[in-house]
C-alpha cells in the first residue's frame, strides 16, 4: 500500500526526520535557528517523538514560542516564556495556585543581576553569587533555587540545554525553626478582640488548621463543614468540619475578600510574637492533647501519612469529622 505524502512545511518553519530503525520515538523534530556562513539551514532540536503528529505539534509550538537561538536567550527571556507556558497553563488538568506562581516572581526579582545574562552562558559560580546577594533566609535561598531548577528543566523541554547547574548551587543559610503555639490565654484574648474579618479569619484558622492562604479557597459551606484547601493532594478540595464554637462566624466571612497579604499585615500589627502558621500549629497540638483520631486530623489539615494503612485505605465521612472536631477544647 502506498503511503499518502504528507503536507510540505513552510519554508524556515524546519523539519521533522523519520529515523531509521525499531525506535520508541522515531520522528524527531528541529526547528530552522538560521544559516551558516554558507548559507546552509541551521537546525535546533526540539526532541523525538512516537508520531509524526506529535513531532508537528512540538515544532509548532516551539515555532510560536519564537525563540532566538540557543546561545541568545536571556535570563529573562527564558523566565518569561517559562512563566507564560507553564506556570500559568494548567498542568495535569490543575493550575498552580496564585501563592506558588508570587514565589517564582519573587524569585526572579531576587537574582536581577542575571535577567540580562545569556542563560546557556551562565555559569554555577554566578548562579551561586546571585543566590548569596540576594540575601534573606534560607527559605528564599530554597526558592530562588527551586526557580534555578526549573529554568534549566524548561530549558531541557524546549532542546536548549540539557545539564541542570542549579544541582551545584547550595543553600548557605539555615533557619532556626519558629515554633509558637498559642495558649489558651491568648486564644481568649482573640475573641475579646474587636470583631473584625481578620479577626475572624485567626479564629478560624485556630479552629480548622487552616493555612492562611487556604481562607481564600474556602467554597460549598454547609453548616456542618466546608471544602478549601492548596498545596498536595490530600490538602486539595478537602473537607474541613465548623466546630460549633465558630459556626456563627463562618456565613458572613466567606468567601473571603482581600488577599493573603493584607490579611497577613493585620496578623503581624494586631498579634506580635505570633505568625499565621502558628494557628495551624497550635490546632494541631491541641487536637492532639483534646483526644482527637491522629488520622481524622490529618484528613482536616491536608495531611498525609507515611503509613499505607492510613493513607491508603482509611477516608472518614465528613459526619465523623463533625464529630471528632467537637472534642476540640481551648
Amino acid at each position: 500500500m502506498k503511503r499518502s505524502r504528507r503536507m510540505r512545511l513552510p519554508n524556515g518553519f524546519g523539519a521533522i526526520v523519520q529515523m531509521k530503525g525499531k525506535l520508541r520515538n522515531p520522528y524527531l523534530a528541529k526547528r530552522r535557528v538560521g544559516s551558516d556562513q554558507y548559507d546552509r539551514p541551521r537546525y535546533l532540536t526540539i526532541g523525538t517523538y512516537p508520531t509524526y503528529s506529535e513531532a508537528f505539534e512540538a515544532l509548532l509550538n516551539a515555532n510560536k514560542l519564537a525563540l532566538p537561538p540557543e546561545a541568545g536567550i536571556s535570563f529573562s527571556e527564558l523566565y518569561d516564556r517559562f512563566r507564560q507556558e507553564i506556570l500559568t497553563l494548567p498542568t495535569n488538568g490543575r493550575t498552580l495556585s496564585t501563592s506558588s506562581i508570587e514565589g517564582y516572581r519573587f524569585a526572579f526579582q531576587a537574582v536581577a543581576g542575571l535577567h540580562k545574562k545569556k542563560f546557556l552562558k551562565i555559569t554555577a559560580p554566578e548562579l551561586q553569587r546571585a543566590l548569596e546577594n540576594a540575601g534573606g533566609s534560607a527559605s528564599k535561598q530554597e526558592k530562588i533555587k527551586l526557580l534555578y531548577s526549573k529554568l534549566y528543566h524548561y530549558a531541557d523541554y524546549l532542546g536548549l540545554a540539557s545539564r541542570d547547574l542549579s544541582t551545584f548551587v547550595r543553600i548557605t543559610k539555615k533557619d532556626n525553626p519558629k515554633r509558637n503555639p498559642f495558649t489558651s490565654e491568648e486564644v481568649y484574648r482573640i475573641w475579646e478582640m474587636p470583631p473584625c474579618p481578620y479577626r475572624d479569619c485567626t479564629l478560624v484558622m485556630l479552629y480548622t488548621g487552616l493555612r492562611i492562604g487556604e481562607l481564600f479557597t474556602v467554597h460549598d459551606i454547609s453548616p456542618e463543614y466546608f471544602r478549601a484547601g492548596l498545596k498536595t493532594d490530600a490538602g486539595i478540595n478537602r473537607v474541613v468540619p465548623i466546630h460549633p464554637e465558630i459556626a456563627d462566624l463562618i456565613p458572613g466571612l466567606f468567601p473571603m475578600s482581600g488577599t493573603p497579604n493584607l490579611a497577613q499585615r493585620w496578623f503581624r500589627k494586631n498579634i506580635p510574637g505570633h505568625t499565621p502558621h502558628d494557628c495551624r500549629r497550635t490546632f494541631i497540638t491541641r487536637a492532639d492533647e483534646c483526644g482527637i483520631n491522629p488520622t481524622a486530623c490529618r484528613q482536616i489539615v491536608g495531611h498525609t501519612s507515611g503509613d499505607v494503612h492510613t493513607t491508603k485505605y482509611t477516608l472518614h465521612s465528613p459526619a465523623y469529622l463533625c464529630e471528632e472536631i467537637k472534642k476540640l477544647k481551648y
